[in-house]
């Protein structure tokens, strides 16, 4: 541990760099940056290869060389002895690597094989073939005899090398099949390692690490509130304040109620009504944990111009205080949406802990697509999934209006209704395929019936590959838009079971070449992306290999939302690459979105990088948010 921290100090002191500068440039803070130089803690990979990267030397964590190579093997040897089970995670995931390699190479070797072994076939064919005709001649002279024989001998030697292909074509696809299960291995043995993690992180974060945890979380909120007083707009000001102080009620209450003061102060003097109303409506449900007297009488304030205030101070109130909350929602108008909306998200809520309480807010809603997603949620209580929720869930999915969302709630009960009623879900997954072919009948535009139409398939395919795969495909080639026909088949593929995965490959190559023929260039691009995103870990350099096609395509045509939807998509696969594709993104928009949802897909995997990318939103408003989401992820860690 101590020789790679000494590394690190020699490359720190090559760079010319202080501390505070290289941590800045590493997008860390100072104070961890400290704990790296001194061995009290190991970085991630991600954080070696930044250094190295500055330093102008080449850092492929997936193909190390020369130096840095050396470096990474101090890197695991200082992980395995202060953090054993995060080495043997890494470990894990260069073995996972190493087999997806060997996959590929395996899958490419098969087919090279098959290829020959056509071409033989057909050489033999074309043998047996002059075969005949020569010995229909063979009376004619000794030169036909001689090339009878000559032939014979050629055709001989032809079914030997393909009976020598047809055997190293089986012993491949054998290795292929004792690849997969060494993969399927490997990815179980790596999921129980981190189990094992979270297991144990949990107890060090409980035994040593909570007090760090939780002052880098009070840090963010404060780096936040700095960020969020320089935001000109008073509505998102007030709103971005509010949301700091919910987040400091608990370990800085003077702070917290000096802050919801001046963010209510800020919404009250906003001239514009529906700003100040959605204003006062943040700062409503921010409080309502804090204060939900308080909370309630703002709302009210604000009630006048918009119900939905309520509504969300009651969704606030839920797990808190339920009864309250019940009631806020049944001051709403009968009439309103609002009300059936908050009583709806009530019911989910309270679901998980009440489901009997649950059930009978449910039924009291009027019938329709808000009641019958509200009967689904309840239906997912009852592990027989034949509950009582569950068929009342169907007869409301008869009865909706909208021919497209009835499709997708017949889809989505035949689905739940499939492990105990088997007969009744295929009934419902055939009308819902039925209705899906002539929505919206006697339209006039066309078009819009296609795509209505194709959305409906969509809809079905998902739910239907995992229980009948022909039949989602059939679906899925039925799909008009090209595009939408790559995502359907890419939908059936990514839901089959394991035992059908060449199947699955079959169906992601055909959407992957549908992707390709679109003519729309962004839509080419997003399909692609859309493919990419969904093919296993053991096709990842495939994977690689059709995102930059889809970065390649967007950037030359400066589409800045397909540059968006590949960084989202890049950043489980591959971070830094996000970060780079985010770089080009031209509009504030569509970067702004892209590095929010690049940021919170992290904070499940890695809060450093989340925090990384956060600090790199702009504008401010941006920024902000995304610092206080990752400071409630480092809160999380310390209630494990």
């Amino acid at each position: 541990m101590r020789a790679f921290a000494q590394h690190l100090r020699r490359l720190q002191e090559g760079l010319g760099l202080t501390q505070e500068d290289l941590a800045r440039e590493l997008s860390v803070s100072a104070s961890t940056l400290s704990r790296y130089l001194s061995g009290e803690r190991v970085p991630d990979r991600e954080i070696l290869r930044d250094i190295y990267a500055l330093c102008g030397e080449p850092a492929d964590l997936k193909n190390p060389s020369g130096t840095f190579a050396q470096a990474l093997q101090l890197l695991f040897d200082a992980k395995r002895r202060k953090e054993p089970l995060v080495h043997r995670v890494w470990v894990g995931e260069v073995v996972q690597q190493e087999l997806r390699n060997e996959i590929d190479a395996s899958l490419l070797n098969a087919k090279e094989l098959e290829a020959e072994l056509e071409e033989e076939k057909g050489l033999r064919v074309n043998l047996e073939n002059e075969l005949r005709e020569v010995r229909a001649h063979s009376e004619e002279g000794a030169s036909c005899r001689a090339r009878l024989e000559e032939l014979e001998e050629e055709r001989d030697a032809a079914v030997r090398r393909v009976a020598e292909l047809e055997n190293a074509l089986r012993q491949h696809q054998s290795v292929l099949v004792l690849l997969e299960e060494d993969s399927d291995r490997a990815d179980a043995a790596l999921e129980r390692t981190c189990a094992e993690l979270a297991v144990a992180h949990g107890r060090e974060v409980a035994n040593s690490g909570r007090l760090e945890h939780k002052q880098h979380a009070m840090n963010l909120l404060y780096e936040a509130e700095c960020q969020a007083r320089t935001i000109e707009n008073p509505g998102a000001r007030s709103r971005i304040l509010a949301t700091i102080a919910g987040e400091l009620i608990g370990d800085d209450p003077i702070r917290s109620a000096h802050m919801f003061d001046e963010a209510e102060r800020i919404a009250r003097s906003i001239e514009e009504r529906d700003d100040k109303k959605h204003a006062l409506a943040d700062i409503a449900s921010a409080l309502a944990r804090a204060s939900p007297d308080r909370a309630e009488f703002i709302a009210r304030t604000a009630a006048g111009w918009d119900p939905k205030v309520l509504a969300d101070v009651a969704v606030s109130l839920a797990a808190t205080e339920p009864r309250r909350a019940e009631r806020i929602a049944c001051t709403i108008p009968d009439e309103r949406e609002e009300r059936v909306n908050a009583l709806a998200q009530l019911a989910k809520l309270r679901v998980n802990v009440d489901p009997e309480d649950a059930m009978r807010i449910t039924q009291a809603l009027p019938d329709g697509t808000i009641k019958f997603w509200a009967l689904m949620e309840l239906a997912h209580v009852d592990s027989r999934g034949d509950s009582a929720a569950l068929y009342q869930a169907e007869k409301i999915a008869w009865s909706i209006a909208d021919e497209s969302q009835k499709v997708e709630a017949l889809a989505r009960v035949a689905r739940q209704l499939f492990a105990t009623d088997p007969p009744r879900s295929t009934f419902l997954f055939k009308e819902a395929e039925r209705l899906s072919q002539k929505i919206i009948e006697g339209n006039m535009f066309i078009d819009m019936t296609n795509i209505m139409r194709d959305f409906a398939a969509l809809d079905i395919v998902s739910d239907l590959a995992a229980i009948d795969p022909e039949w989602a495909e059939r679906i899925a080639r039925s799909v008009a838009d090209e595009a939408m026909r790559s995502q359907a088949l890419t939908n059936v593929a990514r839901n089959l079971p394991p035992s059908r995965f060449p199947q699955a490959m079959s169906l992601f190559g055909e959407a992957e070449n549908i992707a390709r023929s679109a003519a729309d260039e962004a839509m080419r691009s997003q399909a692609l992306t859309n493919v990419a995103r969904n093919l296993p870990p053991s096709q990842f350099p495939q994977a690689m290999s059709l995102f930059s096609e889809a970065e390649n395509i967007a950037r030359s045509i400066a589409d800045d939302s397909s540059l968006a939807h590949i960084s989202e998509a890049l950043a489980v696969a591959d971070s830094d690459w996000a970060k780079r594709v985010t770089d080009l993104i031209g509009s504030e928009f569509h970067r702004a979105k892209a590095l929010a949802q690049v940021t919170r897909t992290l904070l499940t995997i890695s809060l450093d990088r989340a925090e990384h990318f956060a600090r790199r939103a702009t504008p401010a408003s941006t920024q902000a948010e995304l610092l206080v989401d990752v400071s409630r992820g480092w809160n999380n860690l310390t209630s494990y």
